[in-house]
């Protein structure tokens, strides 16, 4: 029997109830993710878009909608892959109606307002990056342990950002760096620095069945919102990914749907010495199982790429397990960029 957060799984698809996943995952520390963060349950649209609904609700007159006209340098490509993602998805949908809320939204709902305010009313414009403040930078380079060896730690200051953060707990410990407390799960380590870092893990022999890689690529909305600092593309070929993975492990890269850039980090997967097993999607959407915004590859579509990697010696076993543009659907955290957890989508499809 799969587990409550697996909604519906198939050869190609998997509906995922993220939500679910977290409760799970925070009930061991006694903690409760705040619901209304997934709080979809509309697409999302501009408010000048909204009150416009409104004002032809009231007056009965409907403002004509000018006809955007497709982007010719839009990739032929892409334009396929939306209309396969969104022919499956309706596919999907239908066949398993049952996961989703009945969809009952009102005009005065359909801007997702409860998401947004439980957004606004939260400080995520800091992140663990936060920490740092606290942390001098580290002129040998030689990694020292930090052991959270108590339930609550507070920071105030740490020698080095080249610190090995261990909890050897069987249980979360909570973290108390400035204003923020984080949450720090059992038997776990982690190095909160610049990424290159990661190559003291390799002296010590820590390899990993499971890398997931969230460059800060550059597109459209980072740089009209700028939430957070992009960096330069070349830095990761300077990562030893292939050291720090097992040789069973797999590598998860999450990507724009940028071509030139898919086929960068084609040159990057190749560069760690591995093989490309799949692209997969992350499709969004409401409680209700609608898309979070309409099919328009020439302007903005309801999914985001993820692509899988591995070394030579196992691309057969995981080939096997999953497919190319496998889809992940699942209702996203309101807070901006924030992506799904993977590890139950591979523990489901048998690939971890």
């Amino acid at each position: 029997e799969n587990p409550r957060y697996v909604r519906a799984i198939g050869n190609d698809f998997m509906i995922m109830d993220e939500l679910a996943y977290y409760t799970l995952l925070y009930d061991e520390a006694k903690l409760q993710p705040n619901e209304d963060f997934y709080a979809l349950r509309s697409p999302f649209r501009m408010r000048s878009q909204i009150e416009a609904e409104k004002n032809a609700a009231i007056t009965g007159k409907v403002r004509r909608k000018r006809k955007r006209n497709g982007n010719p340098n839009t990739d032929p490509d892409f334009i396929e892959l939306c209309k396969d993602i969104e022919m499956r998805y309706l596919r999907i949908i239908a066949a398993n109606s049952g996961c989703f809320e009945r969809s009952e939204h009102k005009l005065e709902d359909e801007n997702n307002e409860q998401a947004r305010m439980a957004v606004s009313c939260t400080d995520t414009s800091g992140s663990s990056s936060d920490i740092l403040d606290y942390i001098a930078l580290k002129s040998e380079p030689s990694l020292s342990d930090y052991r959270l060896s108590t339930d609550y730690s507070i920071i105030e200051r740490v020698p080095d950002e080249c610190t090995l953060w261990v909890n050897e707990c069987l249980r979360s410990v909570f973290l108390t760096c400035g204003s923020q407390t984080f949450v720090i799960p059992s038997k776990s380590s982690f190095i909160i620095g610049d990424v290159s870092l990661s190559r003291h893990l390799i002296a010590r022999g820590m390899l990993y069945d499971l890398i997931v890689m969230d460059p800060p690529w550059t597109n459209k909305s980072v740089k009209r919102r700028k939430p957070y600092t992009t960096f330069n593309e070349c830095e990761l070929l300077e990562l030893r990914i292939s050291e720090l993975l097992k040789e069973s492990g797999l590598l998860a890269i999450w990507v724009t749907n940028n071509k030139k850039l898919k086929g960068y980090v084609d040159e990057v997967i190749q560069s760690f010495s591995l093989v490309k097993v799949a692209t997969c999607h992350w499709l969004k959407v409401t409680t209700s199982g609608e898309p979070v915004c309409a099919f328009q590859p020439h302007h903005k579509v309801p999914f985001e790429t993820f692509v899988l990697a591995c070394k030579q010696s196992f691309f057969d076993h995981y080939s096997a397990a999953i497919g190319s543009n496998f889809l992940l659907i699942s209702t996203p955290s309101a807070i901006h960029s924030r992506k799904p957890p993977l590890l139950p989508l591979l523990k489901a499809i048998n690939a971890v």
